[in-house]
């Protein structure tokens, strides 16, 4: 894993820092797309924690519109030029839940929103890196499914079918660059173990909760050379739910 070159959407959420925890201690080279590289800086900076151990990890953020086309092939050709035109792995953690939303109250501007957040964003991170990995005759992506991609869930609606759409990703990634080594996989994890989650959760249901770190490492697992041969799967975390 040592040297890779990796770009990680979300990495400044909980599952998204613990990825690039696990990925930076492997001594991979990250590159973020951030909304606010303040709280990028403000969440990976530990110099003036005295006891905190200091390693040198290179973790980089740009700044980048995740539900722009545009600037995230400009972000995407940013790192490629930095790197020689290597882009070696796109993790797409960045998404997110809408409130419940009945399915007669989905107006367009609503739709749009999350559709972009849980779908457009990675399909656009994918595909223009695919260009980079293409010539390269090698990249790894790994998409964010949810259980709601897998079966619909009343009242979210706009995030079941973005999540199904992810599917339709995955499997159209492999069917048109399976020639090029390049694999594209799905985790679909269940409810992380986070202080958010565990703040409205009884004891009985944190039990079930499933920790960023198991994620993380299942996450590397699925990018590293001793899993070349996984492709098109999606792999539920869900715990003991």
């Amino acid at each position: 894993m040592s040297d890779k070159i990796i770009i990680v959407s979300g990495g400044t959420g909980n599952l998204g820092k613990a990825v690039v925890d696990r990925l930076s201690a492997q001594e991979c080279k990250i590159y973020l797309p951030v909304r606010d590289v303040a709280k990028f800086r403000k969440m990976y900076d530990n110099s003036s924690d005295e006891s905190a151990e200091y390693t040198s990890r290179k973790v980089y953020a740009m700044e980048c519109d995740l539900k722009s086309f545009e600037k995230i092939n400009k972000f995407v050709d940013t790192v490629a030029t930095l790197e020689q035109g290597r882009i070696d792995a796109v993790l797409n953690i960045a998404g997110g839940i809408h409130p419940p939303k009945a399915i007669t109250e989905i107006d367009e501007n609503f739709f749009d929103e999350y559709f972009k957040l849980n779908f457009e964003s990675s399909m656009y991170l994918s595909v223009c890196a695919l260009k980079y990995m293409r010539k390269n005759m090698y990249g790894r992506i790994v998409l964010t499914g949810a259980i709601a991609g897998l079966e619909p869930v009343k009242e979210k609606f706009v995030y079941s079918v973005s999540k199904a759409a992810l599917i339709n990703l995955m499997e159209s990634i492999n069917l048109e660059m399976k020639d090029y080594n390049i694999r594209c996989n799905m985790i679909v994890p269940s409810v992380l173990d986070t202080s958010e989650n565990r703040s409205w959760a009884t004891e009985d249901e944190i039990k079930n909760f499933v920790s960023t770190s198991e994620v993380a490492e299942i996450i590397s697992d699925i990018i590293s050379d001793k899993y070349n041969s996984l492709n098109q799967s999606i792999l539920k975390i869900t715990g003991n739910y």
